[in-house]
């Protein structure tokens, strides 16, 4: 019989906040867990292996931009993107290259950024929880309403080895702040 873990025991392991964990869950991160009554229940082995799968992200790392997302939730007064935030599957009725796109425009705007033409030609990372969910090249951004939206691409190869899959430690801060090399 597997071993369970608590959800006080998972975001003790994960180091993340209960929110986060429920972030992790809604972005299909880690896999819904067994609820027995009022308690839910992680199997061990999985969030372990979770863990295991992703580490620090070794240094020296890219230049770019950091932005820390939350699981998707439905864009509000947007006109550009239906969803904001992070999942694995954005519409289950979509090929994985139609979810992949909604994806990126979910995550590539709107943020405060200060001088943000120093990152073109950088990487946008998008972090769940410090653990890094997507990795894209800057190409260009817009303005508008004190924040800024990029226009991303595909990251290079040797960016996207270093980061995507790891965790990303990052100090207590803003929503968005530049990658500590």
């Amino acid at each position: 019989m597997p071993a369970y873990l608590t959800s006080t025991a998972t975001a003790n392991q994960l180091e993340v906040s209960p929110k986060a964990l429920l972030d992790l869950i809604a972005a299909e991160l880690i896999p819904e867990p067994l609820t027995i009554g009022r308690q839910k229940l992680f199997e061990a082995e999985t969030i372990t292996r979770f863990l295991e799968e992703r580490t620090e992200a070794s240094r020296p790392r890219p230049p770019g931009y950091v932005v820390r997302v939350h699981s998707k939730m439905p864009a509000k007064d947007d006109d550009e993107r239906k969803w904001i935030g992070y999942a694995q599957t954005y519409d289950a009725g979509l090929s994985q290259d139609e979810n992949d796109a909604i994806r990126r425009n979910a995550l590539r705007a709107w943020w405060p950024v200060r001088e943000p033409s120093r990152y073109v030609g950088q990487v946008l990372v998008a972090t769940l929880a410090s653990f890094v969910v997507a990795t894209y090249r800057i190409d260009g951004f817009t303005e508008g309403y004190g924040r800024v939206s990029f226009r991303v691409s595909e990251a290079p190869r040797d960016a996207a080895e270093i980061l995507d899959g790891h965790r990303l430690r990052m100090r207590p801060g803003p929503i968005s702040l530049p990658l500590e090399p």
